[in-house]
């Protein structure tokens, strides 16, 4: 004899099991895509991490004098009193 418990009732529709990653194609296809690009992205700032340090640009010395400064310029900044793109 079966337990009353374990009987199902004919009348009430079953719960949809979920999946995390159920959906359509399209969702799945801009996922890999978007993962793809951010390992391309990932192995590309690993491969030229030498070139990142040069900095031809000066941009840590613009960095640094826009954290203590306040103004985004070169040089003696508060003797020039403008940044790196003054505007008449």
């Amino acid at each position: 004899m079966l337990d009353s418990r374990s009987e199902v009732d004919a009348s009430e529709p079953a719960a949809p099991q979920t999946h995390p990653f159920q959906g359509s194609t399209s969702s799945r296809l801009l996922l890999l895509v978007m993962l793809g690009a951010m390992a391309v992205r990932a192995l590309a700032i690993m491969l030229q991490m030498e070139s990142l340090e040069q900095d031809p640009d000066s941009y840590r010395w613009l960095s640094e004098t826009w954290a203590q400064t306040g103004t985004f310029g070169f040089g003696d900044i508060e003797a020039a009193g403008e940044g790196t793109n003054p505007r008449p």
